[in-house]
């Protein structure tokens, strides 16, 4: 799974069907790690080895493995540019990292392409449980995630759940999205593991044809229902959040940065 995620991101604005907002990512950042993260490694993946036969004269083998590496190399190449950028990362993002520097290993050891499938179904579990096990903290992921000063007027927010006597409730909220953001997670492990166990141990596919497909599969199996889960826990976050603070408008809850815009 390629991770792309950081809480810096700028937000916007998207109207829902009652007039409300949400802030979403900067669709720019959003493109860039779907190009690098997704995009290009797939070409390189599919046609960089037959063109480094072709007009290189390189040997089918070391052609595979270096377009591997420089496939792998773009990605990887973009977490450490991001990393350097904003000075700081996710854990979401580092795993993701950790994730592409075992399947490279993987793929140039020639280990057992099984261990591919062990890997991406190892990362989104990574999150899964990481995000369950941090409701017993003092600092819940999904707090950071859907619930920091960069996106709501936290101050607001918790002088009106004082004021209706519903901060159990809401810490309650915070529970249950984190169940069904781990449920996202879970899900797509589940997802990954058979798809690349499908395309891994398929013999009549080079290591870098197999692993490209899945990636590609990887898109509309388990990326575009991650990425509803997400919406659809952004949604129920919000409509709890006005009920448990009174508003009327969830747009009053948001930050002024975003108001703003």
């Amino acid at each position: 799974m390629e991770n792309e995620t950081n809480n810096k991101e700028v937000v916007e604005q998207t109207n829902d069907t009652k007039g409300n907002t949400t802030p979403t990512p900067k669709k720019g950042g959003q493109m860039n790690s779907m190009i690098y993260n997704i995009g290009v490694p797939i070409l390189c993946l599919f046609q960089l080895p037959k063109l480094l036969v072709k007009f290189g004269g390189l040997e089918q083998g070391f052609s595979n493995k270096l377009g591997l590496v420089i496939a792998l190399a773009f990605p990887a190449g973009y977490f450490i540019y991001h990393l350097a950028k904003e000075k700081k990362t996710s854990m979401m993002a580092v795993v993701g990292f950790l994730g592409i520097l075992v399947t490279g290993l993987i793929g140039l050891l020639e280990l057992p392409r099984e261990y591919v499938a062990y890997e991406r179904a190892a990362v989104p579990l990574v999150f899964a449980l990481a995000i369950l096990g941090s409701n017993f903290t003092k600092s819940p992921l999904v707090k950071k995630l859907f619930y920091n000063p960069m996106m709501f007027n936290t101050e607001k927010i918790e002088q009106l759940l004082k004021k209706n006597n519903t901060e159990k409730d809401f810490e309650g909220t915070l529970t249950k999205t984190s169940f069904i953001l781990a449920g996202s997670f879970l899900f797509s492990s589940i997802c990954n593991y058979f798809i690349t166990q499908h395309y891994m141990l398929d013999e009549s596919l080079s290591f870098n044809d197999a692993y490209a497909k899945v990636k590609l599969m990887s898109i509309a199996i388990t990326i575009v229902p991650l990425m509803i889960f997400m919406v659809g826990a952004i949604f129920f976050f919000q409509k709890q959040l006005v009920k448990h603070t009174g508003v009327a408008d969830s747009e009053e809850l948001y930050a002024d940065s975003i108001t703003k815009n």
